[in-house]
């Protein structure tokens, strides 16, 4: 890692980070901890060293220690696959649904949307406890004791963006907005996926019902095509 630096973020889902990082890189957070898990579905940062309590510490240390240190390097690696793993999740999983989706795709001010850090549909409303604090009618930016704390309306989880998934703010969607409306086709992919073949309407849901829920009835004297027996 040292020679190569640090890994690009993925550009596609498949390539994403999944928990799992190299065998030298798990030996050199770990030593031989994080071993015994490389062939579960569970994170290999857990099993960092310093990464818990103090059971997780480096045998014979007392302390986080410095960046270099057995607990240092499992501390921040810990934090670091953390930071992939928030990065891809923003990118790939959580698609905003509260109206930036028209500057992601056109930019602001000459610089694509994909490279925007800050949205104006995620700052604090001027009803909110933490408007002034937050920079209130210039740039918001959470700073002091407004990022000291969680704070319980769920405002400033990030600096720049101090309204993102605060209360009241829409959640963001598990699904790209190219694929919320197929019909209309925005891109090849959904235009190849379904090829005119996918409306409303297009299947008839009551065919599909039929072919599904519909079966041969061994007495169907008795069924009478659903009516059941007289007097039922």
């Amino acid at each position: 890692m040292v020679a190569g630096g640090l890994r690009p973020l993925a550009t596609e889902r498949s390539e994403r980070f999944n928990g799992k990082v190299g065998d030298a890189v798990a030996r050199c957070r770990s030593g031989g901890r994080a071993e015994a898990f490389r062939k579960t579905p569970y994170v290999d940062w857990s099993h960092y060293w310093g990464a818990a309590d103090e059971t997780s510490w480096f045998p014979g240390s007392t302390g986080v220690g410095g960046h270099l240190s057995a607990n240092g390097r499992g501390v921040d690696g810990a934090l670091l696959d953390l930071e992939y793993q928030r990065m891809e999740l923003i990118k790939f999983n959580l698609f905003d649904n509260s109206g930036t989706f028209t500057e992601f795709v056109q930019g602001r001010g000459g610089k694509p949307g994909a490279a925007l850090k800050s949205w104006g549909a995620m700052r604090l409303p001027k009803e909110s406890a933490h408007y002034a604090a937050g920079g209130g009618d210039g740039p918001q930016l959470c700073q002091g004791e407004l990022i000291r704390f969680r704070n319980l309306d769920g405002t400033c989880n990030d600096l720049r963006n101090p309204g993102m998934g605060s209360t009241g703010m829409p959640f963001a969607r598990n699904v790209q907005f190219e694929s919320t409306y197929p019909d209309l086709g925005p891109n090849e992919l959904a235009r190849n996926r379904h090829g005119g073949r996918l409306s409303l309407l297009v299947p008839d849901p009551q065919v599909i019902s039929r072919k599904l829920f519909t079966r041969a009835q061994s007495q169907p004297d008795k069924c009478r095509a659903g009516l059941g027996l007289p007097g039922a």
